[in-house]
């Protein structure tokens, strides 16, 4: 085959730009997924684990409503 193959420029360049918000919204599970990891291989109980990462998820929604709200283009 020759070079001019359509994967050159890469899956990655033609994926949306995240936003903050996206971020976000990704980092809400994670936490939950590393307080469930962490529960299974630290003598933390699984309870208080869950309870941490219920206090970072709404610590990040709180971020992302009250503290840095979403604003409309154009509004400042």
């Amino acid at each position: 085959m020759s070079g001019s193959d359509d994967t050159d420029t890469g899956i990655v360049s033609r994926l949306p730009s995240l936003t903050r918000y996206d971020h976000l919204l990704a980092a809400i599970p994670a936490a939950f997924y590393l307080a469930l990891v962490a529960s299974q291989f630290l003598p933390v109980p699984t309870r208080s684990a869950l309870t941490a990462a219920s206090l970072v998820g709404a610590a990040l929604v709180a971020d992302g409503l009250f503290s840095r709200p979403p604003r409309l283009p154009g509004r400042a």
